[in-house]
């Protein structure tokens, strides 16, 4: 998949990726958050640094499947 996002205080990025894993909707686990997660593959060194260090200053996001 090709993605762009901005991070928080930074400026957009494009990077492209690979669906590892989706999350649908389940009426039956409201507190389940549908989703998706990307691995992300040939980032640039400085875009790579940029979300390390978004992900190294946040809380956790734990979900429960």
């Amino acid at each position: 998949v090709e993605v762009q996002l901005t991070l928080p205080g930074g400026e957009p990025l494009s990077a492209r990726g690979v669906v590892r894993w989706a999350r649908q909707v389940n009426d039956d686990a409201p507190l389940v958050a549908p989703g998706m997660g990307i691995e992300f593959v040939d980032l640039p060194g400085e875009s790579a640094l940029a979300i390390q260090r978004v992900i190294a200053a946040r809380e956790p996001i734990l979900v429960a499947d």
